[in-house]
């Protein structure tokens, strides 16, 4: 339902109407397309609305209002919508306050600089060649939120188990090794290869005190043992 895509707080949207709650989440998804941001109902964008101060005030014939968008790498985005009634004896002050339909209101977005916002998170920033890069396969960078981290790794050709299993033990002896090693930059967690779709991802927590940098000196070392069964790996 488009509903769960949005969330609304009390601390600054507790005079939102519930019908008027629904008719934003429902039309600003259905609208997605109209931020320029290809195929906007396939990504996992979600909207937090009260979180913040919406500033709500009227400009000519419309209401501003100030929202939260949040990429799939939960990276939030303070951006702005408006809304519009047509409905006789419904005050454009007070729509958001009142009981509404799809017939009697019409939100939209603003913010016309919305996709250059949101599409380092949704497209990589940096693509990695593996002639290049010292990993022997090709890496592509997506703005992330350290310390948690994925790899999805994507593979030349169907893998055995004992591949996967072999894989499965390096990362936790990378993790052990490292830990030992660099006391006071723990990593908190790797996970092992689990299947998805077209890849495998690996969940990582490389702990506050790390960088990007571990990331690639992890992909080094599996690029030594593993290039020749690896075509990219995604860093999200």
């Amino acid at each position: 339902m488009a509903y769960d895509w949005t969330m609304f707080f009390d601390e600054f949207g507790g005079e939102l109407h519930q019908s008027f709650k629904k008719e934003l989440s429902q039309q600003l998804l259905e609208k997605g397309d109209n931020t320029g941001i290809k195929q906007f109902q396939k990504h996992n964008f979600q909207l937090m609305v009260g979180m913040i101060p919406m500033d709500i005030r009227k400009e000519k014939d419309k209401v501003i209002a100030t929202i939260e968008f949040i990429t799939p790498t939960s990276w939030s985005i303070p951006t702005t919508i408006s809304w519009k009634t047509n409905q006789i004896g419904l005050e454009l002050e007070l729509a958001h306050k009142s009981e509404v339909s799809s017939d009697s209101i019409d939100f939209k977005w603003e913010d016309e600089s919305l996709k250059d916002k949101v599409e380092p998170h949704i497209a990589p920033y940096k693509k990695s060649k593996a002639e290049k890069n010292g990993f022997g396969f090709n890496a592509e960078y997506f703005y992330l939120l350290i310390p948690d981290v994925e790899l999805e790794v994507f593979f030349k050709a169907d893998v055995p188990e004992e591949t996967i299993n072999s894989m499965n033990d390096f990362l936790q002896d990378f993790h052990r090794v490292w830990n030992k090693d660099k006391k006071g930059k723990e990593i908190e967690f790797i996970s092992s290869l689990t299947k998805s779709d077209a890849h495998y991802s690996v969940v990582m927590d490389i702990g506050l005190k790390n960088t990007v940098r571990i990331i690639n000196e992890l992909l080094k070392s599996i690029g030594e043992k593993y290039s020749h069964v690896i075509e990219k790996v995604k860093i999200k």
